[in-house]
């Protein structure tokens, strides 16, 4: 008995959903990344005075 909601994927559907897991996962490093250079602190200026 095959089941006609979930018809076997092919190929080229399981590549797409691999690439599109591949770029959610680098978009929340990507995200944590910039969150983590925003949290930083930046250093003091340095006095070009001297």
């Amino acid at each position: 008995m095959t089941d006609k909601k979930n018809p076997p994927k092919t190929e080229a559907e399981l590549k797409a959903e691999r690439l599109a897991k591949a770029l959610r996962d680098n978009l929340h490093r990507r995200k944590a990344q910039a969150r983590s250079r925003d949290a930083a602190p930046t250093p003091a200026p340095k006095d070009e005075a001297e």
